[in-house]
């Protein structure tokens, strides 16, 4: 029969179903027996999804051009691929759990200062990561999404389907509505801040766009949502989000925690800043956090420009998030400058088309900027 969708209308997932017949014969002695067998199995086919890496760049050198190198303050668990080359430096070097796959058939060896490309996983005693999943090189090129996706995310968030005019919606905040129900998600018309915080059944968004603050409130327990500007009065819509939020513009500060209920991605057409710690409210800590078992969830989207670690960020930051970039990277804002800044550990993973630059080494020390200690999100696979 035909394939039936059991997916949504940004995630379709086509599931084919099939019948099997199996005849046989079999002959001993001159006795013969047949047996026919007959089932049904399915194949499901969607499209793959680029939050299965730990990391995934489009060219292992930042916007500016300059090589990033991987160092013992460089730390992958889970997948990671480059369409191009990656840059090992220092032994011991950086420290890999998952599969490693690269475009180029081989490794940038930083050798000291003098720059070596080897078929090979060392250069020598003198660069040695450690491959824990191997170092597959010549693998083949991963293309990037196209940007109509942003379109599909900006009409999910609307609550409109696919193709529906998205014009006149103003400046400000917009939720997805019909009738007084919940539709879609959040649209914000222009940039803005974004705090989240959580509650035991309830998650709070509170967007602040110039000197106007507005406050959008789920209530997982009795089903609602409520927006209020200002000091207008609140408005209620039966139903929850459905995790969509889309900004037409930059988000300029990004912080707070996600709530246990909740799924959220957040996509923005210009920069997303990210000022403090993003946290999962349901997580297990320690060096390694890990978020199994639990239903929490964040994606960070910078369609046309960068993810960006602000410099009034605090030390030793904490993102529990998967973070992409298509067109840009994921980079801290002065990496170069001032004092180190300790680690930033990320839960979830990064993709980028640039690999954009966390801090500065001398030796096997940090010397500015953040190490970086990137946690694959294992429900992601």
């Amino acid at each position: 029969g035909a394939p039936v969708n059991q997916g949504t209308g940004l995630s379709p997932v086509y599931v084919f179903r099939y019948r099997y017949t199996i005849d046989g014969t079999a002959t001993d002695g001159g006795l013969t027996r047949q047996v026919n067998l007959q089932g049904i199995f399915t194949v499901q086919v969607q499209n793959d999804n680029f939050a299965r890496y730990a990391l995934f760049t489009n060219q292992q050198r930042n916007a500016a051009g300059s090589l990033v190198w991987f160092t013992n303050r460089t730390n992958f668990s889970g997948p990671v691929h480059t369409n191009a080359e990656f840059n090992f430096a220092n032994n011991p070097g950086s420290t890999f759990t998952g599969a490693v796959t690269s475009v180029s058939t081989t490794g940038d060896y930083y050798n000291n200062g003098s720059p070596l490309h080897l078929n090979a996983d060392r250069n020598a005693d003198r660069d040695v990561p450690t491959f824990s999943g191997g170092f597959q090189r010549g693998a083949a090129s991963i293309s990037m999404p196209a940007t109509t996706t942003a379109d599909r995310q900006r009409e999910a968030a609307l609550g409109l389907s696919t193709g529906a005019s998205t014009a006149g919606y103003g400046a400000g905040v917009h939720l997805g509505t019909s009738g007084g129900a919940m539709t879609g998600g959040i649209y914000l018309n222009g940039n803005a801040t974004m705090t989240m915080s959580a509650g035991t059944n309830t998650a709070t968004y509170t967007i602040t766009q110039g000197s106007t603050t507005t406050t959008v409130t789920t209530n997982y327990s009795s089903i609602q949502t409520t927006v209020q500007t200002g000091s207008a009065s609140p408005t209620t819509y039966t139903g929850v989000p459905n995790g969509m939020v889309f900004v037409d513009g930059a988000v300029t500060g990004l912080s707070g925690t996600v709530q246990g209920n909740s799924q959220v991605t957040l996509a923005a057409t210009g920069d997303v800043q990210i000022s403090n710690n993003i946290t999962y409210q349901n997580y297990t800590a320690g060096a390694t956090p890990s978020a199994e078992g639990t239903t929490n969830l964040m994606g960070i989207m910078s369609w046309n420009g960068n993810a960006r670690i602000t410099s009034t960020a605090p030390n030793d930051i904490n993102i529990h998030a998967t973070v992409m970039t298509p067109n840009g990277e994921f980079t801290v804002d002065n990496y170069s400058t001032g004092s180190p800044r300790g680690t930033a550990t990320i839960l979830g993973g990064v993709i980028e088309n640039t690999y954009g630059a966390f801090g500065t080494f001398s030796g096997s020390s940090i010397s500015t900027g953040f190490g970086r200690n990137f946690v694959y999100d294992t429900r992601m696979g």
